[in-house]
Parts: C-alpha cells; structure tokens; sequence
C-alpha cells in the first residue's frame, strides 16, 4: 500500500457532517498508509486541538480565516488563505515531517477554493499526487449562487487533475462525468462502511403505534422533491381510516426548524430531532420502521444526483433496518440498488406507495445480511485496499524508490510566487 500524506479541506470528524466523516473513515480504514494529516478548520466550534485528538493520524491543521464573506469577497478570502498557507508550509512541513511518505492523497469536502491549495502543496512536497472528488465543484457552485467561484473552478479544476496521477470518484456516474466533462479518467473509490457485522433490529410496535420513516442529514434541494413525494404518501396514508396505525417522517437533520417549515410545510407528521450524538442517532435509526434515502427529481439537480453518493449511507446500513430509496432512475443511489439487486427502490410516487407498504413484507434478517455482504464486498477496508493497491500498479514500488530525491529535492526549494500558479 502507499504511504500517503492525507490533504483534506473537510477536518477529519467521525462526529462530524458529510465529507468530514468520510475523510474520518478514510484515515480509519488505512491508519498504516495515512501517515501524516494535513487539514483546516472550517468552524469557530471546532478547535485544532478537537481535530488532532481525534483522528489518530499525527495531524498538521493549518490555518485559515474563519469569518463567513459575501460571494464578492471569496476570492479575497481565498487568496489570504492561500498566502498563510504558504507562508506556514516551510515552517511546519520541513523535510523531517514528510519522511517515509511517497504519495500525497487529496481529498476534496466541496470547497472548490481548495484546488489551489492543493496546488500548492503538491507543488511543496513534490509526491505523486491522488485526487479524490465527492460533488461537482462547479455545479455546487452555480446551485448556490455563485457563479463567479464557479467559472474560476471550471478553469482551475482540469488544469489541477491532469497533473494527477490518479483521480477516484465517489460513484460511477462521477467517473463517467469527469471523462465526459474534462477527459479524465477516473476510478470509482466506494465510501468507507464501518468493518463490523451489521446486526438485524426487529421492529416493536410502541402505543400509540406511530411508525418513523426516518431520514438522515441536510435537507437541500438534493432531498427537498423526493420528501415532498413521502410526505404526501404519509398524509394519505394517516388519512385513509383502513391504516392499522400511522405514518411520521423523522428528520435526524442538522437543518433548522424554520428552513424545514419554509420548505417542506408545517405538517403534524413530521418531527425533527437536531444534534444528536452518533449514538442517539444510531438508537433512532434501529428503532424505525424504515430509513429513507431520497433524491429529487428536480431538473436543475440533475447532474448532482447522478454524480454524487450518500455519504449518510454507512451510518443508515448501521441501524439494521429496511432502507428505502426513492429518486430518478439514473441517480446514483437507485443504480446502485438495482445493480444490486435491492428491494423497495423506487422511482416514482406510484412506485413509493407501493414500496410503504410493503415495508412489513421486507423487514427480514436477510435483507440486513444483503446490507452486510455489500458493505463488507464493496464499502470494507478489504475491497478499498484492494481498489487502492490495483489503482497503484506497478509503479508504486518505483514511487517509494523516488520519495527519498522527491523530498530531499523539495525540503530544499523555497516558495516562490510561481508555486501559487501550480495550476
């Protein structure tokens, strides 16, 4: 296996939000090839010291400005970022710090202004460098408004993964997007699932017997169309007097109540449940009749739902209950469903009724051992190492034999201006 220096813009938190607990399982998953962490804060809340206790991977955080700014003035925030990136590299990464590494691992959490610091670095360290993208860069842009961080990422982001010896995607439809968008071949890196047997919960009726179809993470314009869909099954249903017993939507959601009100309509059937504990979330997923994992169907999303993946869906697997997933066909996750031959995947509204109730007819110890089998034959720390050691071929011995000149070479060069334009 490669021994890499892990650059991440998302700090490594296995309590934190989406790409942060990715970046956590990674470092989790390979604790002998992540030899050296080098990442950022992003939040006030979190302190540096709250990072590198937590990781277990000897850590650098470097620093950044915090303070949130208007569209205008992120290239300004981006630039002052990046000098005291580059002035704290030769202080903090000398030549000692980067032995026994010969590749660099970057992983990118969304924030397109990241490229140019990983330009930077890999320009400083001099290793073959490995990309790993989780969401468009510039698509996520352009849904949040920005348009002008957008375009400088459409220019920024081909010129940083040409200089990549290889690039992983977070789902196929990544990789084949990347070739269709930019040329650049890809390879599909799956998300790191907990090692660990996933155990069956069977369900209890309580009374009132109220039964939580339970969704978990951010709701944005990813989810917003697909909840909509269950929310109007749920009303249905609760309305219809031959319903044994009712139907909520549980929201384990970091959103806040009045967004939720905004977007999804002041409804007695949902219930949210904000910042709890990995294990009160856990504690609530086993205790569901089903977890729903949605995608919208929306036009303008399109793109981002057949190109990203779930991170949410180890933390879903674990609660040992039916998942069910609804969301166009050529969306990631319902691909990967049928690929894999899983029930209650839908598609449309006809098909989600049908899916609600059959919930029962599914809720066997079989389908956790699918779950279990999948995420052990795709998701384990077995099958990625696999993926990573194929990716690396056989050059990887020729990179080690290299590292030694590779940073000898580099402990020596000074930065200059014209490492900014690495890119």
């Amino acid at each position: 296996m490669p021994r890499y220096v892990f650059l991440t813009d998302a700090p490594p938190r296995s309590e934190g939000h989406g790409c942060e607990v990715l970046a956590y399982r990674f470092l989790e998953f390979f604790p002998a090839s992540m030899r050296l962490t080098i990442t950022r804060r992003l939040h006030r809340s979190v302190s540096a010291a709250a990072i590198r206790a937590g990781v277990g991977v000897p850590t650098l955080v470097y620093p950044g400005l915090l303070a949130s700014v208007p569209a205008w003035a992120e290239i300004i925030k981006s630039l002052l970022n990046l000098l005291l990136l580059s002035v704290w590299l030769p202080v903090r990464l000398p030549r000692k710090r980067l032995s026994g590494c010969n590749r660099l691992f970057v992983f990118f959490g969304g924030n397109g202004w990241f490229l140019f610091h990983a330009a930077l670095v890999r320009k400083y360290v001099g290793l073959p460098m490995d990309v790993y993208l989780v969401d468009d860069l510039e698509e996520s842009s352009r849904l949040a408004g920005r348009n002008f961080a957008a375009r400088v990422f459409r220019w920024a982001e081909p010129r940083l993964l040409k200089k990549a010896a290889r690039v992983f995607a977070i789902s196929p439809g990544y990789c084949t997007h990347l070739m269709r968008k930019y040329g650049v071949s890809a390879e599909w890196l799956p998300i790191a699932v907990q090692a660990g047997p996933l155990l069956y919960a069977s369900y209890s009726p309580a009374e009132p017997d109220v039964r939580s179809i339970t969704f978990l993470g951010g709701v944005n314009e990813l989810y917003l169309g697909a909840l909509r869909d269950l929310l109007t099954i749920i009303r249905e249903w609760n309305e219809s007097p031959s319903s044994a017993f009712r139907l909520r939507l549980l929201l384990l959601s970091y959103s806040s109540p009045r967004h939720l009100g905004r977007d999804l309509g002041d409804s007695p059937d949902v219930r949210l449940e904000r910042t709890l504990s990995a294990a009160a979330r856990r504690e609530r997923l086993r205790g569901s009749w089903a977890v729903f994992i949605p995608y919208s169907f929306e036009p303008k999303v399109r793109l981002m739902v057949s190109t990203s993946f779930p991170s949410k869906l180890a933390e879903a697997f674990s609660g040992g209950r039916p998942l069910l997933v609804h969301g166009p066909a050529e969306a990631s996750l319902p691909r990967y469903f049928s690929a894999h031959n899983l029930p209650l995947c839908t598609s449309t509204l006809g098909e989600l009724k049908t899916a609600v109730r059959d919930i029962e007819l599914h809720d066997r110890p079989d389908l956790i051992g699918s779950y279990d089998r999948l995420a052990r034959e795709v998701h384990g720390p077995t099958a990625l190492e696999k993926r990573l050691k194929a990716a690396c071929g056989e050059d990887s011995q020729s990179d080690q034999d290299e590292a030694g000149e590779a940073t000898a070479g580099n402990a020596r060069r000074k930065l200059r201006g014209s490492d900014v334009s690495a890119l």
